[in-house]
């Protein structure tokens, strides 16, 4: 999911050097948050289920 966003940005961001719109800064704004949620809450799975793991070794 991550990577599609990146990709998505990328895009954006070379249509924007060429002269994008007030729109396509809006989405971009828009992808960048949404990449941010999406890493926040991958590290935070992550997390957990490195948690559980070393539980699981300790029980």
């Amino acid at each position: 999911m991550l990577k599609i966003i990146m990709k998505q940005q990328e895009k954006w961001l070379l249509n924007q050097e060429e002269g994008g719109d007030v729109i396509d800064q809006l989405i971009l704004a828009v992808m960048i948050v949404l990449a941010v949620i999406v890493n926040l809450e991958e590290s935070k799975y992550e997390k957990e289920e490195g948690r559980k793991k070393q539980k699981r070794l300790w029980d």
